[in-house]
């Protein structure tokens, strides 16, 4: 197994682990090669996470504690449609988003339901700023096997800088065909 891109980070979990009802990660600090903690090999990882260029390696501790659901502070997904049935040999969604945001706001982008999950995290550069993320093929292609058809999650939540507070935006609803 290759080195991950800089700016990723891969948890695994061992079946073991996982029916105790414990996680065991490890990120490519860990692991000279990037791959799975010694005595894992094979096992698939949990979640695929991706930092956007420029993001701050701390991002994900943002959004650890409870969010707040409000509709006008909300990221509202425009694409994927709600519903949509992608191929499963179709290059990665670029999702967009839109809803109110200033720079310096954080996104979680994120695909759940199924394992791995797919989670970026994405700045706000300002002005410039596009409200869009895609992930790259490997991580898409691992989510769109995983599913089986089954439906997998989108939701897009944002972290308010200026409030210091999570605020969740409206869940997405996609599927992949089965292969």
């Amino acid at each position: 197994m290759g080195r991950p891109a800089l700016g990723t980070f891969c948890f695994f979990v061992s079946l073991a682990a996982l029916s105790a009802g414990c996680a065991e990660d490890s990120s490519p600090a860990d692991n000279a090669d990037g791959g799975p903690p010694a005595g894992d090999l094979g096992t698939p990882p949990r979640e695929i996470v991706r930092l956007a260029p420029g993001t701050d390696p701390s991002a994900p501790t943002h959004f650890e504690r409870p969010g707040v659901t409000d509709a006008s502070r909300a990221s509202a997904v425009l694409y994927p449609l709600d519903g949509v049935l992608f191929p499963r040999n179709v290059h990665p969604a670029d999702v967009q988003w839109e809803g109110p945001g200033a720079q310096g706001d954080l996104y979680r982008v994120r695909f759940a339901g199924v394992l791995p999950e797919l989670t970026a995290y994405v700045t706000h550069t300002g002005d410039a700023f596009k409200y869009d993320y895609a992930f790259d093929t490997d991580a898409w292609r691992q989510l769109a096997e995983a599913s089986g058809g089954r439906p997998v999650t989108l939701t897009v939540d944002r972290w308010d800088r200026a409030r210091d507070e999570v605020v969740r935006g409206p869940a997405t609803q996609v599927r992949f065909a089965r292969g």
